[in-house]
């Protein structure tokens, strides 16, 4: 598991790659066919509300055998500060 969080250009980067577990079929994580997982269908949906048109979400598995996911959200340094 390999987690990389930056800042970038005003930009909050998160990317996290994993390897598949035994079976799987890269689709679900799970080896059930299943052709979207559930939970990142659910985490795009809350993305869109929160962050419409601007956020970038990108997962699935790429050549080297792992699944990565790649998000990118507007960076706001001011989070819980008093007003």
């Amino acid at each position: 598991l390999e987690i990389e969080i930056t800042g970038e250009a005003a930009r909050l980067q998160v990317r996290i790659s994993n390897d598949l577990p035994a079976g799987s079929d890269g689709a679900s994580g799970t080896g059930t066919g299943r052709t979207e997982a559930v939970g990142l269908r659910n985490v795009g949906d809350r993305l869109s509300r929160l962050y419409p048109g601007a956020y970038d979400l990108h997962a699935g598995l790429r050549d080297d055998g792992r699944y990565h996911v790649a998000l990118a959200l507007p960076l706001r340094l001011d989070v819980g500060a008093a007003a």
